[in-house]
């Protein structure tokens, strides 16, 4: 079975805890929370000049 890699880590266990996306230069893309493989609640998207673009909620399953 392969495992999907947005929601497993490299060891094949879910991710958990704090996501957090980089374009190259450093700057924030996203950040957000991971519990059992699943995006959970608020995730925030930023433009490459670091302006705050989208919120989004997630709720737990």
């Amino acid at each position: 079975m392969k495992l999907d890699p947005s929601k497993h880590g490299a060891d094949g266990k879910p991710k958990n805890g704090v996501f957090k996306e980089n374009f190259k230069d450093g700057t924030l893309v996203c950040v957000g929370h991971d519990r059992n493989g699943e995006k959970v609640g608020v995730w925030l998207t930023y433009d490459a000049r670091g302006k705050l673009i989208k919120t989004n909620k997630h709720k737990s399953k």
